[in-house]
């Protein structure tokens, strides 16, 4: 999980959503802007995905560590970054899940 300084705020999370760059996957829709000092990121994940809270929650815990072991990784990427959620990632195993954010990142 990310810690709250590596999380977007809400005042952060609108300002990049009207005035981030975009880009699609299958898996999901991620938004991002450049940061200044450190990388923060927010996952979305709406009811369209799953009804099940339970569910959403898991979704959004695996993608946070995910994120998690890249900012470890790699902290010459600075971006402010938002995903939103697809209903395709529920039938996804977690390596290509995985394999798709690490690509998505590395892109930009």
């Amino acid at each position: 999980m990310l810690s709250k300084k590596q999380r977007l705020s809400r005042t952060e999370f609108s300002l990049i959503y009207k005035n981030g760059k975009r880009v699609s996957t299958p898996l999901f829709y991620f938004i991002y802007k450049k940061a200044d000092i450190r990388s923060r990121y927010s996952v979305v994940v709406s009811k369209k995905v799953s009804k099940s809270a339970v569910t959403r929650h898991k979704i959004k815990r695996r993608v946070y560590s995910i994120l998690s072991e890249y900012i470890k990784q790699n902290s010459t990427h600075i971006y402010d970054g938002i995903f939103i959620i697809s209903p395709q990632i529920t039938k996804e195993p977690v390596d290509t899940i995985k394999q798709t954010i690490i690509r998505t990142l590395d892109a930009i």
